[in-house]
C-alpha cells in the first residue's frame, strides 16, 4: 500500500511541476529534478529490498556477485548504481523478477 501512495504522491507531483514549468526560475526547475530523482531512487531500492526478501537471497552474496566493495550493507544504504546492478543479478534467483525483466529490459 505505501508503493501506491507514493507512486500516487509523484504522479501528483508531477503533475503540479509540469503546470508550473513554463513560468519556474530555474532553481524550482533544480528542486523538481532533486525530488523526483530522490523519490525514484526509494522506489527502486524498495524493489530491490522486496525483491531480494521475496527471492530469499543473502544480499551479501548478491554484492560480492556485482563486485560491490563498499561498506553499506542495506540496501537502502547502497549507492543506486549499485542497486541497478542488483536488480538484473537478482533474476537468476527470482522467477517473478525474471518473468517481468525481459532481456531487452
Amino acid at each position: 500500500m505505501k508503493d501506491e501512495r507514493d507512486i500516487a504522491q509523484l504522479r501528483s507531483d508531477i503533475k503540479r511541476w509540469r503546470a508550473r514549468l513554463s513560468e519556474a526560475e530555474s532553481t524550482y526547475c533544480q528542486g523538481v529534478a532533486n525530488k523526483a530523482a530522490k523519490q525514484f531512487e526509494a522506489l527502486i531500492k524498495r524493489l530491490a529490498e522486496q525483491r531480494v526478501a521475496a527471492a530469499g537471497c543473502d544480499l551479501g552474496s548478491l554484492l560480492v556477485d556485482v563486485r560491490y566493495t563498499g561498506e553499506a550493507q542495506s540496501i537502502t544504504r547502497l549507492p543506486l548504481g549499485t542497486v541497478t546492478q542488483l536488480i538484473p543479478e537478482l533474476t537468476r534467483h527470482d522467477n517473478e523478477l525474471e518473468t517481468a525483466c525481459t532481456p531487452d529490459t
